[in-house]
């Protein structure tokens, strides 16, 4: 068996995490609450890149780039907004202040998801997945 043919474990994580989030927003389908039709997707990502299908893999890539994108836009957004370490937050007509300690918080997930996109990237990109998505 060559390399090529084998699963990358990395691009298996992915397709678990991505099974994960598709098949908790398919549970809200029995609930009342909105479902998120672009998680429910993932599903079909995950399957797609297990039976190897080259649109998977297309998918997969748009659904980073759309990510990295967003990323780069809220650090744009950060630098030149910054702000004094106090955040006014407002939902509807409501404003309220948060504090620096759930500022930390944020800073310390956002910092998370950035990691989790790098990690996205990589996997999507990388050599050994497009090689393993075009074996057949």
């Amino acid at each position: 068996m060559d390399k090529s043919s084998e699963r990358p474990f990395p691009l298996l994580i992915i397709v678990a995490l991505y099974f994960l989030f598709g098949f908790s927003a398919l549970l809200t389908l029995f609930t009342d609450k909105p479902t998120d039709w672009v998680s429910i997707s993932f599903l079909l990502v995950s399957y797609g890149l297990l039976t190897k299908n080259v649109l998977a893999l297309i998918a997969l890539k748009v659904i980073v780039a759309i990510q990295a994108l967003g990323l780069g836009f809220g650090l744009i957004m950060h630098t030149l907004f910054g702000g004094d370490g106090v955040a006014q937050m407002g939902l509807g007509s409501f404003q309220f202040e948060v504090s620096p300690l759930l500022l930390i918080f944020v800073l310390i997930l956002y910092v998370g998801f950035q990691l989790y996109v790098g990690f996205q990237l990589y996997v999507a990109f990388s050599k050994e997945t497009e090689a393993y998505i075009k074996t057949t």
